[in-house]
């Protein structure tokens, strides 16, 4: 039986070589993947938990997600990422959504990072205002 450290380590090392330029490559992780699913070592599904945590925490933070109530230019959400990934210094993978439920404005996420421009959360500020 691995230890969690082997475990971990092992993980990690499957993840580094499916990443180029800093993001996941699906179809490079795809065959460990295939590889270690296929295998009756209780060790490996505690492999696959770990890079599988490994990836979320990559593509967390390597995934910028702009929201807005309203379509946004093309060439403005890619102003805005070309800021961040100087920012971060590292590339990041862009992703827009429409979100109704901001009323006006614009949420952008980058991991832990929030930051919140909109109708909503002024009207959320000034509820929480009127409440004290």
């Amino acid at each position: 039986m691995k230890s969690d450290s082997q475990v971990s380590k092992l993980a990690k090392q499957i993840v580094e070589i499916s990443l180029v330029n800093g993001l996941v490559q699906k179809g490079k992780l795809q065959h460990f993947v295939e590889i270690l699913s296929g295998s009756e070592e209780t060790v490996a599904s505690d492999i696959l938990a770990e890079v599988d945590r490994l990836v979320e925490k990559i593509e967390k933070e390597s995934t910028l997600l702009i929201e807005s109530a309203f379509d946004v230019d093309k060439g403005l959400l890619l102003d805005v990422q070309k800021y961040f990934e100087k920012k971060e210094n590292k590339p990041l993978k862009l992703t827009f959504s429409l979100n109704p439920e901001l009323i006006g404005g614009i949420r952008i996420k980058l991991g832990d990072f929030v930051w919140e421009k909109s109708v909503r959360s002024n009207l959320e500020s000034i509820k929480e205002t009127l409440s004290v």
